[in-house]
């Protein structure tokens, strides 16, 4: 199974390294990933009840760590007051 880095990159050459933070990694020029971010964020059709919300998780395993990442980011955003 393709993992992120090939679907959004798929003359990429991946690198598994078992040893580093990332599992799989690769080098790409900035200008690459840059009009691909830009493409994909372009591409966000935000569908919630005000217009506002997403969250369309294609891989539903992925869902509680998107949750977690979520819940971190509110919890920061109340202590910090900002």
């Amino acid at each position: 199974m393709k993992g992120d880095i090939e679907h959004f990159f798929p003359s990429a050459k991946v690198t598994r390294m078992e040893d580093a933070d990332y599992l799989y990694r690769t080098i790409l020029p900035r200008n690459t990933v840059a009009a691909v971010i830009a493409k994909t964020v372009d591409a966000i059709n935000y569908c919630g009840a005000h217009g506002t919300s997403f969250k369309s998780i294609v891989d539903k395993r992925r869902a509680p760590f998107y949750l977690n990442v979520w819940d971190t980011m509110a919890e920061m955003q109340d202590r910090l007051n900002v």
